[in-house]
């Protein structure tokens, strides 16, 4: 019974992960990243968001907090995965500890999306400040006072879509515990 709500609930985390992954190619494709052309390399991406971050924390310290945020959940939740896979993997003898890791990943993950929301929710005012007080450096990065509509649809859209990867996450901790527990 157990193999099977496994495979239950692997299954229903990589249909979910197919969902928002096309969820969100349609918003990339329908709210274009008004930053970056979508031909950039990762390393690209990741130099001009941080450059976004610091030309924001110019204006307001709460982006370039909520980035140091994400990061601490970020890092929090792979070392939950690791814990679970350490304690599947590793041990023949699977104990209640065991069960401590996937409840973290859970909890770290909800972590993760709260921040990441708040931090989308928080860029907006800093972009908004930045506008004013430098039209130059915001149009640098592709932001006018006419673009802003279309970036605060976006972070609607993509703030949305952290409940489905949330949902996804949720999939693969029960996963995990039924494995756990077929183990055990």
């Amino acid at each position: 019974m157990l193999e099977l709500l496994f495979l239950l609930f692997v299954g229903l985390e990589l249909v979910t992960i197919v969902i928002y992954l096309r969820l969100q190619k349609h918003v990339n494709q329908k709210y274009p990243s008004l930053r970056q052309p979508v031909q950039t390399t990762p390393f690209e991406k990741w130099r001009t968001q941080h450059h976004v971050i610091d030309s924001l924390s110019n204006y307001s310290q709460a982006p370039y907090q909520q980035t140091k945020a994400i990061g601490r959940w970020l890092l929090l939740m792979f070392a939950c995965l690791g814990g679970c896979a350490a304690s599947f993997l590793v041990s023949d003898f699977v104990n209640w500890p065991a069960f401590i890791s996937p409840i973290g990943l859970l909890v770290s993950a909800f972590g993760l999306a709260h921040a990441q929301r708040r931090n989308l929710i928080l860029q907006l005012p800093a972009w908004q400040a930045l506008i004013e007080h430098d039209p130059d450096l915001a149009a640098s990065f592709g932001v006018t006072e006419d673009k802003l509509p279309q970036l605060k649809l976006r972070t609607t859209k993509l703030m949305n879509l952290h409940w489905i990867w949330l949902l996804a996450v949720t999939f693969l901790v029960i996963a995990i515990i039924c494995a756990i527990s077929i183990k055990f």
